[in-house]
């Protein structure tokens, strides 16, 4: 019969382990199963003390409770999944809605996701091949499927670890016109391409109301972008270099 003998200072010490781990992995969500993975190894013993409890309760319901605490521990996704949407949980409604609120909110989500279905289209990507092939300014998320359906180049994607040129992305689409102008014309960036079903972008325009990205969805296009047919799902933009601000012409 197999006995951990764990001591509840071992058993503190795992739980601190796997809890640290689950913590740090829905920070960053890309690696939050992997976290929970090694957290497990450090928690197979205590699992199997959890499950032996089980065996010696008399009450159905302690046995199955104990067996359920510890499948949960067990799964990683699904626990980590729950810590990463409370963490998630930036704004508590503090008003009830009324039901014309309610009934407008989910009118203006279901459009939103009927734009994210558009967007993440590969069909959708691969027709940007039809723009002459260029360095192309476009969020994280849309670059690796441009890079794989297009003879586009891309600044970064989220797919590598390049923090420098992802950092630039972000800034081209935060930063003021002008500012954004500098990285725009450093790259050589000859298309900024926009989706009004990105969850990237929409976090970008509502956390910079004044960045680029913002200005160009309330119409307000700067002197050295032209705006040229849509395509697809996407907005295109093509940057004139002649008219980019001081400093930021393109070599």
């Amino acid at each position: 019969v197999y006995n951990t003998q764990l001591s509840t200072s071992d058993k503190l010490r795992l739980i601190i382990i796997y809890v640290g781990s689950a913590l740090i992995g829905a920070l960053v969500s890309r690696t939050v199963v992997y976290a929970m993975i090694i957290a497990n190894l450090f928690l197979a013993a205590l699992l199997i003390d959890m499950f032996m409890a089980a065996q010696r309760r008399k009450s159905l319901t302690g046995r199955m409770g104990l067996r359920a605490v510890a499948l949960l521990l067990a799964i990683p996704g699904l626990s980590a999944q729950i810590i990463a949407n409370k963490i998630g949980e930036t704004e508590t409604e503090t008003e009830t809605e009324t039901e014309t609120e309610t009934a407008a909110a989910a009118k203006l989500d279901e459009r939103f996701l009927a734009k994210v279905q558009a967007c993440q289209k590969s069909t959708a990507a691969a027709a940007l091949g039809q723009l002459p092939t260029s360095f192309i300014m476009a969020g994280l998320d849309t670059n690796p499927a441009i890079l794989q359906f297009t003879k586009h180049n891309v600044v970064a994607s989220g797919h590598h670890r390049n923090d420098t040129a992802m950092a630039d992305v972000i800034r081209a689409f935060t930063l003021s016109p002008d500012d954004a102008a500098q990285i725009i014309g450093a790259r050589r960036i000859r298309f900024l391409v926009i989706c009004d079903g990105s969850y990237e972008l929409a976090l970008y325009a509502r956390k910079a109301p004044h960045g680029l990205l913002a200005q160009l969805r309330a119409g307000k296009i700067p002197l050295w972008l032209r705006q040229q047919p849509d395509v697809g799902p996407f907005q295109i933009f093509e940057v004139a270099p002649a008219l980019l601000p001081p400093n930021s012409s393109q070599s």
